[in-house]
């Protein structure tokens, strides 16, 4: 059989999902809104679609200021499509996080008929190992783009194994516009695609040049840059603390074993198909090794990127998407080994063997926690405690879990009822009449709750969230995507804004420095601060922004203390 005779075989045909799969979904499900919390980043998302659907201020977080202080194009228009319907945000996360989960699980189903031998017994590897694990539900909530990145990764799989199928190549394609990252895992799949099937993917390119294209155009019109605000702040080399979130991450649920048990069993399998050849009259199923380590090498290319800026201040979240996509790469296992056997195992094997896999499973949390996270949820524990450690100190401190959040008395929600503390539509709604009058007052915080919480203010996030010259910065990490040392530049930045009746626009900085009460490191900075003006407060010409978007302005230096 040649290369190309194996991809233009006839799909199998999609017999229903067996018991065990039907019972990973309810788990699923269940653990989902067991879990569901917010993110306290999830409100700069929260800010932009009130103030563009309900206050009238575009899509922006202070009005007038165009800055693209958001991580997910897609993530943002889904928010603002489900917003637009009238549903309160708290309900919108659990919808959206149930429905991402129901999409993963039905994606994974079919890797599982892709790489299981046919008419065997099922036992779905991936699932049960996914299915209950802490850290993979917890971020189909959250507010944040990652339900979307976990199905990204098994859309990704798919195409891996199906590298014809059309809609799957759509649902890879749109990959890049979730999480710029997962830019390097698509360059990676289109070659895969075009070597596998001799051909070049055209479904999976045309997809993404024309949904990156399009957004790239808006970009540029609408914030006169050719990258988010939020890629100048965290494109940092800290490749150390990398690898600690990428133990953390892994090492609490064994997914390193697994995958060194699943590498192990694959190569025992070729090792005795390849002595059995010609001593037998039907040929073993295949196993698709070339496949799965495509599977393994698109994980480890979103692994590196991760591991170079130092992961995140929160656990497994940016490392949704190599952690799901490397699982399930074991898919089959089990029953490729019963395949060599010619043991037909009764159904209620599957089941048994499944809900005991699931139980180990579902038994793994992180390592920050003190017991396990279901019992703090039913019992509404007091949230442990955020961590400000100095750079130098680095590991596993730097990194909280959910439970930091979920239990914060302003993000706080039960996860069967309702939450209406957490949603200000009544209040960007009054703000509508004030639209193009200077903003009540000024907020200069990091937390992104209580900012979102005051839409008559405008705000300075501390952090360099959505702030374009915070983001700029050179300052050091005190954990990964938090600068404590931009603080102080913030308040100095929102005295200047004071200055000027609390309406900032072009010229600011220099008006600050000619009035005598700018700060040194204005000064020094003046000629990149008025290139970054002219960026965040753009007039929607496009000619003019075209040529803004592609001046990259150099990094501000901070005034030494």
């Amino acid at each position: 059989m040649t290369r190309d005779d194996t991809v233009r075989a006839p799909s199998p045909t999609r017999p229903r999902p067996a018991a065990v799969e039907w019972l990973a979904l309810g788990v699923a499900v269940t653990l989902t809104i067991q879990y569901a919390w917010l993110l306290d980043d999830s409100f700069v998302y929260f800010r932009y679609v009130d103030n563009a659907l309900f206050a009238g201020r575009g899509l922006t977080y202070n009005e007038g200021e165009y800055v693209e202080g958001f991580s997910s194009p897609v993530w943002m228009l889904t928010l603002l499509a489900v917003r637009a319907s009238g549903i309160g945000w708290w309900l919108a996360v659990r919808l959206l996080g149930v429905l991402a989960g129901v999409a993963f699980w039905a994606l994974a189903v079919r890797v599982q008929r892709e790489t299981a031998p046919a008419g065997g017994t099922t036992f779905a590897l991936p699932l049960l190992l996914l299915a209950p694990n802490y850290a993979v539900l917890c971020y189909f909530t959250s507010g944040m783009e990652t339900p979307l990145v976990q199905v990204a990764a098994a859309a990704f799989a798919l195409v891996v194994l199906r590298p014809r199928d059309p809609w799957l190549q759509v649902a890879a394609g749109i990959g890049p516009m979730v999480r710029h990252e997962l830019a390097v895992p698509w360059l990676l799949l289109v070659a895969w695609c075009t070597w596998r099937t001799r051909r070049v993917p055209w479904v999976l390119v045309a997809t993404t040049v024309v949904t990156s294209a399009a957004w790239t155009v808006f970009r540029v019109w609408y914030f006169a840059e050719l990258l988010p605000n939020t890629f100048y702040l965290k494109n940092v080399s800290l490749v150390r603390q990398g690898f600690v979130y990428l133990r953390d991450a892994v090492e609490p649920y064994g997914l390193h074993w697994v995958l060194a048990a699943a590498a192990a069993g694959f190569a025992g399998l070729a090792w005795s198909d390849r002595r059995a050849a010609g001593h037998v009259d039907d040929a073993p199923p295949r196993l698709r090794l070339p496949e799965r380590v495509v599977l393994l090498v698109l994980a480890l290319s979103v692994t590196a990127y991760v591991v170079k800026i130092g992961g995140d201040s929160r656990h497994y979240r940016y490392l949704a998407f190599p952690v799901c996509l490397a699982v399930m790469s074991t898919a089959g296992l089990p029953e490729q080994l019963l395949a060599r056997t010619r043991w037909r195992a009764p159904r209620v094997v599957p089941l048994v063997a499944g809900l005991l896999l699931m139980t180990v499973a579902f038994t793994r949390y992180p390592r920050q926690l003190p017991r396990h996270p279901i019992l703090a949820t039913l019992g509404g524990e007091a949230a442990i405690p955020e961590q400000r450690d100095r750079a130098s100190k680095g590991g596993p401190a730097l990194i909280n879990d959910a439970a930091a959040h979920r239990h914060h008395r302003d993000l706080a929600c039960p996860p069967w009822g309702r939450c209406e503390k957490v949603d200000r539509r009544a209040a960007y709604r009054a703000t509508a009449s004030a639209a193009g009058a200077p903003h009540r007052g000024l907020v200069v915080d990091y937390w992104c709750a209580g900012i979102y919480a005051r839409p008559e203010d405008r705000a300075v996030h501390s952090l360099g969230l959505t702030d374009p010259f915070l983001a700029r910065a050179r300052m050091p990490h005190a954990r990964p995507g938090h600068k404590w040392g931009l603080v102080r530049m913030a308040r100095a930045i929102g005295r200047l804004e004071l200055a000027t009746g609390n309406r900032p626009a072009r010229g600011m900085f220099r008006q600050a420095l000619e009035s005598g009460i700018a700060p040194v490191w204005v000064r020094a900075n003046l000629p990149t601060l008025e290139v970054i003006e002219r960026k965040a407060f753009n007039r929607h010409r496009f000619r003019e922004n075209l040529r803004l978007a592609l001046t990259f302005p150099d990094a501000i230096e901070p005034e030494r203390r």
